[in-house]
């Protein structure tokens, strides 16, 4: 019998990268021209109040998706693709250096990777070829016999509930929970991070902060050339996952919090 495969399964946008490659797309289509860049003041109101702490960063990211998502219609599918791929490559090194270094243990080690993510998955695809991600989940968004962009999205509900996704990879791939390793930065990658044996919140906001601190789960804050981490007490040190995670906090000189 063909052994399974161990795997780590990580969100893109503020776990691995430190921008929101949906944000940069839709930045993209309207610094192009694609889009108009009347649009901005769509979702500029709730930008500002969140700079300004008067809003949350929630609030902004759902006015920019709605913004997205409508002005995204009539946009032809060879743009959307172009502008994927324009912004991944502008992207790809915007990353958190933990995020970076953990995914080259990983490969290292033989793992199969995973990315579960809410950004559209032409841009995920380029950025993820980039650091050798073996299998990306992102939105899909659907274009018409026309080849433009209907606004249409298939598979909403699964990439919704990141855990059905990860599940699929599961029984499609042979992969093993055994060592697994989640990591995600905000409450929504709960539905995953709680089904593998080392979840790993990175830069997590209040509410996933709460439910890592209830769990015992590793938190990791990286600002500027720094990189923190709680206790691992929480890890079984003879898994090989939890010795991929320690290797890589290593190697970046984490410091205990």
């Amino acid at each position: 019998m063909e052994n399974k495969r161990k795997f780590a399964v990580l969100d893109c946008d503020g776990t691995i990268g430190r921008k929101s490659l949906m944000i940069e797309q839709f930045n993209t289509l309207i610094d192009l021209g694609i889009i108009n860049k009347e649009v901005r003041k769509e979702f500029m109101p709730q930008f500002e109040a969140w700079q300004e702490r008067k809003g949350s960063f929630r609030e902004y990211v759902d006015a920019i998706v709605k913004s997205f998502e409508s002005n995204l219609i009539g946009v032809s599918y060879d743009n959307f693709c172009m502008t994927a791929l324009i912004t991944a490559e502008r992207c790809r090194h915007h990353v958190y250096n933990f995020s970076r270094t953990l995914i080259e243990e990983l490969k290292r080690n033989g793992y199969f990777v995973i990315i579960i993510s809410h950004s559209p998955k032409e841009v995920l695809n380029y950025f993820g070829e980039y650091y050798g991600i073996d299998k990306i989940y992102g939105m899909i968004y659907v274009k018409d016999d026309n080849g433009l962009m209907n606004g249409e999205i298939e598979y909403y509900n699964e990439i919704i509930d990141k855990s059905i996704l990860l599940e699929q990879a599961i029984q499609e791939f042979n992969l093993t929970t055994e060592g697994s390793i989640g990591m995600g930065d905000t409450a929504s990658d709960v539905n995953f991070l709680q089904h593998v044996e080392n979840p790993i919140c990175i830069n997590p906001n209040s509410e996933l902060h709460k439910i890592a601190r209830e769990k015992n789960w590793i938190r990791v804050v990286e600002r500027k050339d720094m990189v923190y981490f709680t206790k691992l007490s929480g890890l079984n040190p003879s898994s090989s996952g939890s010795q991929i995670i320690t290797k890589a906090l290593s190697n970046v000189d984490a410091r205990i919090i």
